[in-house]
């Protein structure tokens, strides 16, 4: 076991450069010279016999894996990455939904700004942003909201008289069942 000491030490030497690239952007450089360190530490294992580099061989296809995911649950913490990923992450009330926004769908408001198709909308006295449906919102038009996505109001307009009676809707054709649509191509036409 006496020449398992460079097979082993290239090894550890190749782990700690590929966590150093996964900590400072080398455009590959480290990359490579822990590659490297890892085959040079292969090569020195199956050099002292052949069960010396099979374990070097496991060591690496075990190591390799939970080195970089180390490294890379590591990362975030460190201040590289708090710089490159704005800090600290905010707090879960910061980023959930408000909880207004559903209780306003159905109702009605004004344009506040021009939907072209994002502006806001006054309902109630509030202003909200909200995303138009469909075409262009002047200011100052009615609206009304027809759905609420990713904290944003969906609108579309309204006429300020009251909408005539519903017309029916054409049924969506690829509702149907296929056998409706077409005939089956197995069976023989009728004569």
């Amino acid at each position: 076991m006496e020449g398992m000491l460079w097979p082993i030490l290239l090894l550890l030497v190749g782990m700690a450069i590929v966590v150093l690239e996964v900590f400072i952007p080398s455009g590959g450089v480290l990359g490579v010279l822990a590659a490297a360190a890892i085959v040079a530490s292969l090569v020195l294992g199956f050099s002292v016999s052949f069960r010396s580099g099979l374990v070097v061989l496991v060591l690496v296809f075990v190591l390799t894996p939970l080195t970089v995911g180390y490294a890379f649950r590591l990362w975030p913490k460190t201040p590289i990455g708090k710089k490159l990923l704005g800090g600290d992450l905010p707090p879960a009330a910061e980023t959930l939904p408000a909880s207004e926004l559903p209780q306003l769908l159905g109702q009605f408001g004004t344009a506040h700004t021009d939907l072209l198709p994002n502006g806001e909308v006054l309902i109630e006295g509030q202003r909200y942003a909200a995303l138009s449906e469909g075409k262009p919102i002047d200011a100052g038009e009615s609206i009304r909201v027809t759905a609420v996505r990713m904290n944003r109001l969906i609108v579309s307009d309204h006429p300020s008289t009251p909408p005539p009676e519903k017309q029916e809707i054409e049924e969506d054709p690829l509702a149907r069942p296929v056998d409706e649509i077409v005939s089956d191509p197995f069976v023989d036409p009728p004569v």
